[in-house]
């Protein structure tokens, strides 16, 4: 059953990697980047095909519910959980799950991010389902799924497997209705590794988790991506919502305390009064900057994964958009995206702009090759792709007033 069942998505970010095209005042899951639409009204569509509208809510600034409402006209203005200020993902994901707790105490919450690829959306289902069905039978457990590595990537965290089973499922138990998830304290043979035929084979399995590891340098990700034994971290997570505010009161205490503190407020009125949004926000506010990657996830001993066969990308850099886009190429690999381009002697750049009807600039190439070039109404950046990593660098050093004001 899917009556406690309820989707979160998290956009609280505005992706600073696709700076200067995601902007504060458009961040990149409300950009048209592909031609299926924003990236948020596509993560909304993928929830739709098992969840209500009314049993979808997002966690995002106060300066994205205009964004949200443009995008999803029809969305519950109530079910927009904000965040007085960015505290990254372990205080939004912990308020979202004692406000959910008010209303279901025994709600399960499906958290995703706002800014992915995935396709097709039966299997995302589908997949989905299996992990809700595992959570319900096993609700002290943390479930994350995993991306099978396509190239050694330092953009993604990774995730180790063991290889304990914690569940397999059999290849004809698709639907929440008659899926049935087997618990097995089994092994597998993964000293090959995995592999696409692995994960695609005759049954579908749910292996508890060694480590997580952080977003790696080169090495590292070539050793991890070569030895068979790592998938990436979707950030696509299935777990009780009175679990994971357990486990960030135990291992992030004094967070866990400003949680539970905004918690007695919720209980004694049902909602944040406005006498009481000042200690709202200071509560909130307060709290550390934390992943709950590193809040819970690496500390947590129930963890599992779910490996994925879905076609999955986040869309975070501009060279993960050039990969996504051979269509849109022309003769000499050049994406061009949003503008005009004249060129002589250039390929493989990645050119983009702001997509205006007004808009009759030109990009002048020649003699050029592998260079992101992004023109805005007030600026453009050129960046060597192999240097793309920097922009997000120099937007967290840079001091300077001017430069400041573009962000």
């Amino acid at each position: 059953m899917l009556n406690s069942v309820y989707g979160l998505i998290l956009a609280g970010g505005f992706g600073t990697r696709l700076w200067p095209l995601s902007q504060p005042s458009r961040p990149k899951p409300f950009l048209k980047l592909l031609e299926n639409g924003t990236l948020f009204a596509q993560t909304i569509k993928r929830l739709q095909t098992f969840l209500p509208m009314n049993r979808i809510f997002v966690s995002s600034g106060n300066e994205m519910q205009n964004l949200i409402l443009e995008t999803e006209s029809n969305f519950p203005c109530e079910n927009i959980f904000i965040e007085p200020c960015s505290r990254n993902t372990a205080p939004a994901i912990g308020l979202a799950a004692i406000r959910l707790m008010k209303t279901d105490p025994e709600a399960l919450m499906v958290v995703l991010p706002s800014d992915q690829l995935i396709e097709p959306v039966e299997t995302f289902t589908e997949t989905l389902l299996n992990a809700i069905t595992f959570i319900q039978k096993n609700p002290q457990s943390l479930l994350t799924l995993g991306i099978l590595p396509t190239f050694a990537s330092t953009d993604y965290g990774y995730i180790k497997a063991s290889n304990q089973l914690a569940c397999s499922f059999s290849n004809k138990e698709k639907t929440q209705k008659n899926a049935h998830c087997q618990n097995n304290n089994g092994s597998i043979d993964i000293s090959n590794g995995f592999s696409e035929k692995d994960i695609l084979n005759q049954t579908r399995k749910i292996l508890n988790v060694d480590t997580f590891y952080e977003k790696p340098s080169l090495e590292k990700a070539k050793d991890y991506f070569q030895s068979g034994h790592y998938f990436w971290n979707a950030g696509i997570f299935v777990w009780k919502a009175r679990t994971i505010f357990e486990l960030l009161c135990q291992f992030e205490p004094e967070l866990g305390q400003r949680l539970q503190n905004i918690q007695k407020i919720l209980k004694e009125n049902g909602q944040i009064m406005e006498n009481q949004t000042e200690f709202f926000r200071s509560e909130f506010s307060q709290m550390q900057k934390i992943s709950i990657d590193y809040a819970v996830l690496e500390k947590a001993s129930q963890v599992v994964v779910l490996p994925v066969s879905f076609r999955w990308d986040d869309l975070g850099t501009f060279q993960a958009l050039d990969r996504n886009s051979a269509q849109k190429k022309d003769e000499n690999g050049n994406l061009v995206q949003g503008t005009k381009l004249i060129a002589q002697n250039a390929t493989n750049n990645i050119i983009l702009g702001q997509e205006k009807e007004t808009n009759k600039k030109r990009i002048v190439l020649i003699g050029v090759h592998d260079l992101i070039v992004v023109q805005t109404s007030d600026l453009t950046l050129i960046v060597p792709k192999e240097n793309e990593n920097q922009i997000k660098n120099l937007l967290d050093s840079s001091q300077e007033k001017d430069f400041l004001d573009y962000l």
